[in-house]
């Protein structure tokens, strides 16, 4: 009896692991599954900065399976997904999107304290997203060093009138500009400008011009700039990022 109880228990630990992906990965945050719902031109969620970074960590995981697109993975991405009409998506648009980035699919901005608790506050954002912050900033800060270049050459009416041309061109430029030379930017807005325009397509670069502009030339805008260069304030401050993730 005693032999035939220890062979049990020998074959009992031969046997292979039925590893649930549930437990293996733990239970998929709801805010995931949240911000993968939304449309492609939201892409943003406020929630808690814990589960903000809960998600993101599960994102790392699910959004790699949508990339590999093979049979395996699909069956692990339904089961890990409780929401079954995200699979699709995850597989199809989210796969496409991050198709030439390595990770790194989300960010996440600090924002405040909740009021009664104290909670620390973030908005998660799924990167290179229509909507993506990073990328809004960046492309107001090209529009506003362009625009302290031009002021005190050009009135404001004059301004409003042309705009800023070479906004494209600047951009294409900027892109390729190593770190030690110099450009017609500053190397912080340089730097952020290559980064956020890495894993994009040249649609990418037509769209921070389109932003750069309309907000280089609205003429409250102009004004403002206008004022700060006759006080003699120099140059603006560079938007910062209190983020974390890739960008």
């Amino acid at each position: 009896m005693v032999l035939q109880r220890e062979h049990a228990l020998s074959s009992a630990h031969s046997l292979p692991a039925v590893v649930d992906h549930h437990e293996a990965w733990g239970r998929i945050p709801q805010v995931l599954e949240d911000i993968l719902a939304q449309d492609a031109h939201v892409a943003q969620i406020k929630t808690t900065l814990p589960k903000a970074k809960d998600a993101a960590r599960m994102a790392e995981k699910i959004i790699t399976l949508g990339k590999k697109g093979d049979l395996p993975a699909f069956r692990r991405a339904t089961g890990f997904l409780l929401d079954q009409s995200l699979v699709p998506k995850l597989f199809t648009e989210l796969a496409q999107r991050y198709a030439d980035r390595p990770g790194g699919y989300t960010r996440i901005h600090k924002f405040g304290n909740r009021p009664g608790d104290n909670a620390p506050h973030a908005v998660l954002e799924l990167v290179d997203n229509p909507r993506d912050l990073r990328f809004q900033m960046t492309a107001r800060a090209v529009g506003w060093e362009l625009l302290s270049k031009r002021i005190g050459q050009q009135n404001v009416q004059s301004l409003v009138a042309s705009g800023i041309p070479e906004i494209h061109d600047v951009i294409e430029k900027e892109k390729n500009v190593a770190p030690e030379e110099r450009g017609a930017l500053r190397s912080v807005t340089r730097r952020n400008l290559q980064k956020v325009l890495k894993y994009r397509g040249s649609e990418a670069v037509e769209e921070m011009s389109r932003i750069a502009e309309d907000h280089a030339v609205s003429p409250v805008y102009i004004w403002f700039v206008s004022l700060l260069h006759t006080i003699h304030i120099g140059h603006p401050p560079c938007p910062t990022f209190g983020s974390q993730g890739h960008v």
